[in-house]
């Protein structure tokens, strides 16, 4: 399966999707509905918050609202989700008029511990201490089982998705669970993408071979919702490691 299809050296790569986050660096695809939906299905479904133990991981996290949108959701109390759901506003995606309340706790790569929520993301700009900066395709050698569960919205831009799938199977423990949530493209809005000089580096990705591909590499799918989002759709799936 080849998702990035641009033939680059891993160098190049690099300099290609660091500059991508810059230019999107403020964009948030997330809300904090989306992530209380999600922590809802596995709470739901598969009994996770009952029983659950282990850190948070965001992969390809640009900005890291992301991440503090997953510590608010999980760990924060019912009066400070209230407020981050009531001062976030649908601009440059969704992002917060008021960030300071949901930026409160934030973990430390240092001390991983149960509750930490951290992520990964390739632009040096990133000046967090939940951020380790490198690939999601090479973490730390110490983070072998250590996550309860995973989360991307950017496994589109993998330049090698077999290697990515490898490395997050060996971070996630047995039984964790990988939250998968991202646009998915018609071809001709991502071909007209590659042609323009404004390129986002837009992916159309077929499902079927995400998911076929996504079992063949150590996961079950527990659960997928596909929307219709105006020319686009918005899928997401929870999967658990085998």
């Amino acid at each position: 399966m080849k998702i990035f299809d641009t033939k680059q050296t891993r160098n190049d790569y690099f300099k290609t999707q660091i500059a991508r986050s810059r230019k999107k660096f403020s964009f948030c695809k997330v809300s904090h509905t989306h992530v209380k939906t999600w922590k809802n299905v596995l709470a739901t479904n598969f009994n996770v918050i009952d029983n659950y133990k282990g850190p948070i991981l965001c992969l390809g996290t640009r900005n890291g609202r992301e991440i503090d949108l997953f510590r608010s959701v999980f760990y924060q109390n019912k009066m400070v989700n209230i407020l981050v759901h009531l001062l976030e506003i649908k601009r440059n995606g969704w992002n917060s008029c008021f960030p300071l309340i949901e930026g409160m706790r934030k973990s430390s790569l240092d001390n991983i511990i149960e509750n930490s929520v951290t992520g990964v993301e390739l632009n040096p700009d990133v000046k967090r201490p939940d951020v380790f900066i490198g690939s999601f395709d090479e973490m730390p050698l110490k983070w072998a089982d250590t996550f309860g569960i995973l989360y991307s919205n950017s496994f589109d831009q993998s330049c090698d998705p077999y290697k990515s799938a490898k490395e997050w199977i060996r971070v996630l423990r047995d039984g964790g669970y990988f939250v998968y949530a991202d646009i998915i493209y018609p071809e001709l809005v991502t071909k007209w993408d590659r042609s323009s000089k404004l390129s986002f580096g837009l992916v159309t990705v077929s499902i079927d071979d995400l998911n076929s591909f996504i079992r063949h590499n150590g996961f079950a799918t527990l659960h997928s919702l596909l929307a219709k989002f105006f020319v686009c759709r918005n899928y997401e799936a929870v999967y658990q490691k085998s």
